[in-house]
Formats: structure tokens, C-alpha cells, sequence
């Protein structure tokens, strides 16, 4: 896969200042996460107590629109292809986020997410997909996703942003963007069934060894909007001057 040069955007004006997108949007990682802890079902689909530690944002959970739902979970990356082992979920909830049940730095919470694994030759980093049930077959929507490197200890982490195994993204953030907002955005043909993956590895500018792991979280935020070309899709301007990486 080829890197795609980064680019930072200061300011998205459908985007609000707490960091979640505006209503219109078709999808945003962020605020159904949120949702989903609110809405009384934990772990399993199990009744729990709304708002309470136990109320999950449980694997498969719809989104704000009803178009499709998000899973969260790892992959496999040891042979050099992004998720050669298929796509297993996570499984263990702590009360406000999916981890790895061995307890390891594997994270995927509402706004932060960090790769798994101790070693590059295993399950080694963590996704959240977004899955569509259909709703808009046929339109041309837009994947954009906001990542931001948390700690100057990392040594830089690979975004991986995917559609279907057939449209993809692949960049370093290095140790130099600590702090800085990176924006990547693809068109992409909706349909049942398909999918749009943002993921986090581990590996950045230095040697694989386990210690780099435990400084990978990043901010994070996946957003599914209908492409600004879009019949009817005014309201969704505000993108049109975001700077768009793609690959076909």
C-alpha cells in the first residue's frame, strides 16, 4: 500500500467546536459511541442500568441515522497485509471502553484508540468499522477521518483507512504531528454490506520493539457524510474545502 502524504486541517466548518460533527451527518464514531452507553444494553445485548459502567457501546450498535452499525475490534498485520487474520472483535468492556482481555495497551473508546499486541508479529492493531445496511445504495458518500498522535513518546503510529479492501489509505504519523490534527477523506459507492475501517498501528518511524505500543493512543473520529457532489447535499458545503486523499 502506498503512503498517502498527510495534511492537517485547522478548522471544518460542519464540524463543531467539542469535536463531534454536526447532526446531518450519516454516521460519526464519536457520538454513537456515546449513544450506545446510554441506551441501557451492555455487554451480549444484556438490559443493564442506562448511563451506568455496565451500559456498553456493545459491538454491532446502530448508528444516529439507522444506515448501518460499528463494531470495534483487532487485526492482524504480521505478514504486511492490513487484516490477513480477518476481523475479530474485542470482547472485554471496562466500563467505558473495548480492550484486550490480556489487559495490554489495546483500546478503543469514544474519542481515543491504541493498537494491540506486545510484539509487531501479532494481533497488533485495533479498529472500528462502520458496516451499512443499504440505506443510501447507490450514493457516493464520504469517509472522513480526524486522527490526532496523544504522546510525545510515541515513535509515530500507521493510520490505515479502509473501504471494502477495495479503496484504502495508509499513512505515518510521525512523532513531529504530536498535537496535530490529521484529516483523511474518501469517496466510496454505498451498498448493503459495505464497510468503512479506521485503524491504528503500531508501527512509526522506529525500531518494532513492545515499549513503542504503549505510547500509541491517539485521538480519534470517523465520520460517514454524503460526498459534497452529492443530489442534495448543500448542507454538507462546509467540506468541500477539506483537502481529500483517495486511491482507486
Amino acid at each position: 500500500m502506498t503512503p498517502v502524504p498527510l495534511f492537517v486541517v485547522v478548522a471544518v466548518s460542519a464540524f463543531a467546536a467539542n469535536g463531534h460533527a454536526s447532526a446531518a451527518v450519516i454516521a460519526d464514531s464519536v457520538a454513537d459511541f456515546d449513544a450506545a452507553r446510554d441506551d441501557g444494553i451492555g455487554v451480549g445485548g444484556t438490559m443493564v442500568a442506562p448511563g451506568s459502567a455496565d451500559d456498553a457501546a456493545q459491538q454491532f450498535h446502530t448508528d444516529g441515522s439507522g444506515a448501518g452499525d460499528w463494531q470495534y475490534g483487532f487485526g492482524n498485520s504480521g505478514d504486511g497485509q492490513s487484516f490477513s487474520g480477518g476481523f475479530p472483535l474485542l470482547s472485554t468492556w471496562n466500563g467505558s471502553a473495548w480492550i484486550g482481555a490480556s489487559g495490554g495497551p489495546a483500546r478503543v473508546s469514544a474519542t481515543t484508540q491504541a493498537p494491540n499486541g506486545s510484539t509487531i508479529n501479532s494481533d497488533s492493531l485495533t479498529y472500528r468499522r462502520w458496516t451499512s445496511n443499504g440505506a443510501f445504495a447507490g450514493e457516493t458518500l464520504t469517509a472522513r477521518l480526524a486522527v490526532t498522535l496523544n504522546n510525545a513518546a510515541s515513535d509515530g503510529v500507521t493510520v490505515i483507512l479502509n473501504v471494502a479492501n477495495s479503496l484504502d489509505i495508509t499513512a505515518v504519523l510521525t512523532p513531529e504531528t504530536v498535537g496535530q490534527e490529521q484529516v483523511f477523506e474518501m469517496d466510496f459507492t454505498d451498498a448493503a454490506g459495505n464497510w468503512v475501517l479506521a485503524a491504528i498501528d503500531p508501527r512509526g518511524v522506529g525500531p518494532t520493539d513492545a515499549t513503542n505500543f504503549f505510547n500509541d493512543s491517539v485521538n480519534i473520529q470517523l465520520t460517514i457524510v454524503p460526498a459534497p457532489t452529492s443530489v442534495g447535499a448543500l448542507a454538507f458545503c462546509g467540506l468541500a474545502g477539506t483537502r481529500r486523499g483517495r486511491r482507486s
